[in-house]
């Protein structure tokens, strides 16, 4: 969470009067269950944000946490899956920012958003 926060104290300075949003994929359970509440203040900054499901790097139990628990705790927040975010970000223009981050495949939807332009 605090890469998060400088992340996007970079990212307000260079791009200053753009709105800055994320797509955030949750590395583990165990690790989203661990800094939950420091995840919601640091992706809170944000203007808004698009959390993809929480990528599993082993077997491990899911601790009672979720990508919908996490953007239900987060005032512009929404779950998405990775077939649904670009619904979302199709409409964004110039005067937005976006921030793709996490984990796991993550790097698939900074990849297609590239691609598209």
């Amino acid at each position: 969470p605090k890469e998060i926060m400088a992340t996007l104290e970079g990212l307000r300075s260079k791009y200053a009067g753009k709105k800055i949003v994320a797509v955030f994929q949750p590395h583990l359970h165990s690790r989203t269950y661990k800094f939950f509440d420091d995840f919601v203040s640091a992706l809170s900054l944000f203007d808004k944000v698009y959390i993809l499901p929480i990528y599993r790097a082993r077997s491990e139990e899911d601790f009672g946490v979720s990508s919908e628990l996490l953007a239900s705790k987060i005032k512009d927040a929404v779950s998405v899956t990775f077939e649904n975010v670009y619904e979302y970000l199709k409409d964004y223009n110039e005067d937005y920012v976006i921030l793709t981050m996490g984990a796991g495949d993550n790097n698939i939807v900074a990849e297609n958003l590239v691609s598209e332009k």
